[in-house]
């Protein structure tokens, strides 16, 4: 079986959702990468990380209404 799948979870199966998350996480990372190098006492890179992700696979996983939407 393809996709994605977390621990009592949906399967994910749409190649275009996985990328997008997939790219959205990397694309967190690399930020969340360059403000810890910049100042490393201002961001808890482990911490921001997880929330990121578990952000991100909770839209794909359990997606609802648009918050940015009116």
């Amino acid at each position: 079986m393809s996709g994605l799948r977390l621990a009592h979870a949906r399967v994910v199966d749409d190649p275009q959702q996985v990328a997008d998350a997939s790219a959205a996480i990397l694309a967190v990372m690399d930020g969340l990468q360059v403000q810890w190098l910049l100042d490393p006492t201002q961001v808890d890179l482990g911490r921001t990380s997880q929330f990121a992700i578990e952000a991100i696979a909770a839209a794909v996983l359990r997606p609802q209404t648009s918050v940015l939407q009116d």
